[in-house]
């Protein structure tokens, strides 16, 4: 094949790379992968010169094999034809970058995320062995081996495996120890995940420490000595929790998150008090950690750290004193203005209308600003607030995409909210609320169209209504969300340590009833 380019390039027939690497397509679509290949490898290099380098050919080829990965149409059938055409195309461009480019770790994640789409199990696997071979230093190329094992193929042993060949390869590798340990703990092996914490906690992490400045190599990690108590917390030694996230602070005081688990714990035991005074520690430390101030105000207004309680108000004025001089420390933070104004909406909407005025002239951008101010807006002026929103924040923003949907939601133009519902997840696959908002809207629709009628008809309908919840299900399954006003919290809860992403959906959804609706 190399002869027959030359050939036809010193015949006076010359054609370009991207020619050639259309023709291999058509090799390919004709049914003949080895002739496509050999196209690739043969023409490859031409346009390039000697000054190019190995990472600018890279790069190049790399575009290039985009526009040969099959795009997902709307009809299942087309899209079960377009995989078949491109795929072989594809994977051969990315194998000769790789030749020539094998350290380049963000290459082998391309080639595995074209695997994943439309490979098999065993391609990407083998895959990923050839990747960590080549940059066994890469920690995101071993984590990505040990989640496909264990989430993909469910092979836990191989998963731990993998993870035991990374730590030996990365040994102060506080991503890798900690992938271990969520390994075990969410398939129920709490005893060996507490070991591998121990072991952390005795680790010296000093190239990847955090919050320890001016302290001389403390062992273990702020986050090592966080997971530890919360994992504590979750198998109910709330004690030995609570004493992990003392030592845990005094050691790294500059990591926000162990004070948070602190404050937690001792709230938890009713010691309210104490709680407020690590919070007070913690803001010493942490001034301009938002969501430290927003705990300590919550502990005032509702007596509890929780984000999803929903109790009578207690101390709002100390609340409200917590918050703005929050917003000296930290101005122009969007989260505490909302916090302010939703504070202030349950005592008088106009009160929270005035404030939210104020945090959008401090904050003009504001997509959970402007969808707050959505939700406070009177009904015959929603739909212009909402046009407002799109115009001022970012056009992506799943919280105002969110709100708009919840607008047409309440005015029953179904098809619309669905769409707005639908537009936000692929907005921000890892929003949380859009995904159990959307849940939440086709739950009603189903419900509503079975009390309706019982004629077939609307069995066969309730039967796609059923279809489109599942498929809704799986999608927020492998978007794995993480991110939200209420997801975390509900995930993060330990009662709910060891549920299914699905069951987190439904339980976020449910919650959903519980706040302010259009």
């Amino acid at each position: 094949m190399t002869k027959a380019v030359t050939s036809l390039a010193k015949g006076g027939a010359p054609m370009d790379r991207e020619s050639w690497f259309d023709q291999a397509l058509q090799c390919e679509c004709d049914g003949y992968p080895s002739t496509c290949r050999a196209i690739i490898r043969a023409a490859a290099n031409m346009g390039f010169d000697s000054e190019d380098s190995a990472a600018d050919r890279s790069d190049v080829w790399v575009s290039e094999a985009e526009r040969f990965i099959p795009k997902h149409s709307g009809s299942r059938d087309e899209s079960e034809k377009e995989q078949t055409n491109g795929i072989v195309t594809a994977r051969a461009i990315f194998a000769q970058a790789l030749e020539v480019q094998p350290a380049d770790v963000d290459l082998w994640r391309n080639a595995a995320d074209l695997e994943r789409e439309h490979g098999s199990p065993a391609d990407l696997e083998n895959l990923l062995r050839r990747a960590v071979q080549y940059c066994p230093r890469a920690e995101v190329l071993w984590l990505i081996a040990a989640k496909e094992k264990w989430k993909q193929q469910n092979d836990i042993e191989g998963a731990r495996i993998i993870l035991e060949e990374a730590f030996a390869a990365n040994p102060s590798s506080e991503a890798i120890i900690l992938a271990a340990v969520k390994l075990e703990s969410e398939n129920g092996q709490y005893a060996r995940a507490l070991m591998l914490l121990e072991r952390a906690r005795q680790t010296d992490f000093s190239s990847t420490d955090e919050g320890n400045a001016g302290l001389e190599k403390p062992l273990g990690t702020g986050r090592v000595w966080m997971k530890s108590a919360v994992l504590l917390r979750q198998v109910n030694k709330l004690q030995d929790a609570l004493k992990v996230a003392r030592d845990g602070v005094e050691l790294f005081p500059k990591f926000y998150k162990l004070w948070l688990v602190q404050a937690q714990l001792e709230q938890h035991d009713n010691n309210t008090s104490i709680a407020r005074q690590t919070l007070s520690r913690a803001l010493k430390q942490c001034p301009r950690e938002p969501i430290l101030w927003i705990s300590a105000a919550r502990l005032e207004y509702r007596g509890t750290l929780s984000t999803i309680d929903t109790t009578s108000i207690k101390n709002l004025s100390r609340a409200r004193a917590i918050l703005e001089r929050a917003r000296v420390y930290i101005p122009r933070e969007p989260i505490l203005w909302l916090e302010s104004v939703q504070l202030e909406a349950e005592q008088s909407t106009q009160v929270a209308r005035t404030l939210l005025a104020r945090a959008l002239q401090d904050c003009p951008k504001s997509g959970m600003l402007w969808a707050e101010a959505i939700l406070l807006e009177p009904r015959p002026l929603r739909k212009a607030k909402s046009v407002d929103a799109l115009k001022n924040a970012d056009s992506q923003d799943p919280i105002v995409i969110v709100a708009v949907a919840r607008l047409f939601w309440s005015e029953r133009r179904v098809d619309k909210a669905r769409l707005w519902f639908e537009r936000a997840t692929v907005a921000q696959p890892d929003y949380g609320d859009a995904w159990a908002w959307w849940w939440r809207f086709e739950s009603e629709q189903r419900h509503l169209k079975k009390l309706s009628t019982t004629t077939d008809p609307v069995n066969d309908s309730i039967d796609q209504m059923d279809i489109q919840i599942k498929n809704l299900e799986a999608a927020c399954s492998k978007a794995s969300p993480t991110h939200g006003q209420y997801w975390p919290q509900i995930a993060k809860d330990p009662a709910n340590a060891r549920l299914s992403v699905n069951d987190i959906l439904h339980k976020v959804a449910a919650f959903l009833g519980n706040t302010p609706q259009l």
